[in-house]
């Protein structure tokens, strides 16, 4: 079991689907996208069907947003 410290990846298909069914996400346009949600901790969503730089592009993004001042 990964501790406290260990980051968690979790990618449910059906809130990913529910989030991209709200329409047209504000990102680049690219193979696939992610959503990143939170804001101490940023929650990334995406598809395992993604490939790989689609996943790290997520997570990218998410370090970007997590290193804003709050």
């Amino acid at each position: 079991m990964p501790g406290a410290d260990t980051p968690a990846y979790l990618c449910p298909p059906d809130l990913l689907l529910r989030a991209r069914q709200l329409g047209p996400l504000p990102v680049a346009v690219s193979a696939a996208a992610g959503v990143v949600l939170g804001a101490a901790v940023p929650i990334i969503l995406t598809s395992r069907t993604n490939p790989p730089e689609a996943t790290l592009t997520s997570v990218a993004v998410a370090q970007l947003i997590a290193a804003q001042p709050t």
